[in-house]
C-alpha cells in the first residue's frame, strides 16, 4: 500500500491524501482512504461524503457534510468521496473538520449567515455566478422570491435564475430594461412596468406565483404592481440549478454576458408559499420570516469565477448592526 508520509498533498490523479499511519487512539477509527474530487460531476447535484475502509469494506456509509445549523447538501460541482487507497487515522470529528477545511479551499461555503454581506459582481462576464443550494425537495405549487440589488446597468440583466432539466427558465426574474421587469415560469412570462429611480439606489424586489390561480405578483420597494397570470395548474420542478448573476440557457450553462448581472446582490430569500403584504414589509425591513427554501441568514452557496463577497456599504446595515449590538 503506498504511503502518504506526513504531508497533506495533491497527487497526480487529482486526489488528496490525508495523514499517515499512526497508533490507534480511544475514540478513533482506522479508515483506508483518500479524498477524490470529481470536477466532472453535474453542477447543482446533491453531494455527499462516502466513507470506506477496513471496518466498512463491503458497504458505504453515507453522511451529510455537517452544516452550521444542521445537516444539508452542498450545492457544488465537486463530489467528495473517500476511497480505499491510503491509511487515514482520524476520529470522526477531525475527519469532518478536514473535509470542511478542504471544502472551503474549493469555494464551498455551507449554511453561512450572510447578514450585512453582499455578492459583488464587478464586471460583465459570461462565467461569473453564484451557485445556490435549496432545502426544497418537492415540486413547488407556489413560491415567493425576495432580494435586494444595486446596479447602474442600463442594459437588461438577470436577477435570479432557476433552471430545471426540462425548462431553462423554470423560474427567471429578469430586469428587461429601465423600469421593466419580467417574471418567467416554465418558459412563459409576464411583464411589469414601474418608475425607475433617476440615480442608482438599492432596490428591494419580491416576486411570487401560485399554481392554483396562476396569479403572479411583483413588489418593488414594498409597493405591489398590478397582478398578472401565467402557468395555471403548473408545478415547478424541484430538481434545479439555481444561480445569481447569469441567465441559464441550458441547465447550469450557456451564459450570455449581455444578460449577466453587474452590481451587488444581498438579502436573498425564497419560500415555497405566497407571502402576505404584511410579510413582504417584514422581509423588506430584514425581519426574520422562516421557514425558507433559500435563506440569506443560512445560505449554502458556491462562488464561481469573478464574484466577491464583501460587507455592505449601505447605511441600513450599519444601523441594524448597531441595534443588534445594543449601541442604539
Amino acid at each position: 500500500m503506498p504511503s502518504c508520509g506526513n504531508q497533506l498533498h495533491r497527487s497526480a490523479s487529482a486526489s488528496t491524501c490525508l495523514g499517515a499511519r499512526a497508533p490507534a487512539a480511544p475514540g478513533s477509527t482506522w479508515l483506508a482512504g483518500h479524498l477524490h474530487i470529481d470536477s466532472a460531476a453535474a453542477a447543482g447535484d446533491i453531494k455527499w461524503v462516502s466513507l470506506e475502509g477496513p471496518a466498512l469494506r463491503d458497504w458505504h456509509h453515507w453522511v451529510h457534510i455537517p452544516q452550521q445549523r444542521g445537516p444539508a447538501p452542498i450545492p457544488s460541482s465537486l463530489l467528495w468521496r473517500i476511497c480505499p487507497c491510503f491509511i487515514l487515522h482520524l476520529n470522526m470529528e477531525k475527519l469532518l473538520l478536514w473535509l470542511l477545511v478542504l471544502a472551503g479551499l474549493s469555494g464551498i461555503v455551507a449554511q453561512q449567515d450572510l447578514f450585512g454581506q453582499v455578492f459583488v459582481f464587478p464586471r460583465t462576464s459570461a462565467t461569473a455566478h453564484v451557485l445556490l443550494g435549496t432545502k426544497n425537495k418537492q415540486p413547488l405549487q407556489s413560491f415567493t422570491i425576495c432580494l435586494r440589488y444595486f446596479s447602474d446597468l442600463t442594459r437588461n440583466y438577470t436577477l435570479f435564475s432557476y433552471a430545471s432539466k426540462v425548462h431553462d427558465n423554470e423560474i427567471l426574474l429578469f430586469r428587461a430594461y429601465p423600469g421593466t421587469y419580467t417574471l418567467s415560469v416554465a418558459m412563459d412570462f409576464v411583464t411589469y412596468n414601474c418608475q425607475e429611480k433617476e440615480s442608482p439606489e438599492w432596490v428591494h424586489i419580491c416576486a411570487s406565483w401560485e399554481s392554483a390561480t396562476g396569479i403572479a405578483e411583483l413588489w418593488v420597494d414594498g409597493k405591489p404592481l398590478p397582478r398578472k397570470g401565467l402557468q395555471k395548474d403548473y408545478s415547478v420542478k424541484a430538481e434545479a440549478s439555481i444561480l445569481l448573476g447569469q441567465d441559464q440557457d441550458t441547465y447550469a450553462g450557456e451564459f450570455d454576458e449581455m444578460q449577466s448581472f453587474v452590481g451587488e446582490i444581498t438579502d436573498l430569500h425564497m419560500w415555497d408559499r405566497i407571502l402576505t403584504p404584511a410579510e413582504i414589509r417584514l422581509v423588506r425591513n430584514n425581519e426574520a420570516l422562516p421557514p425558507h427554501a433559500i435563506d440569506w441568514r443560512n445560505l449554502a452557496y458556491e462562488i464561481k469565477h469573478y464574484v466577491v463577497l464583501k460587507p455592505s456599504l449601505s447605511s441600513m446595515y450599519r444601523v441594524l448592526r448597531a441595534a443588534q449590538n445594543g449601541k442604539l
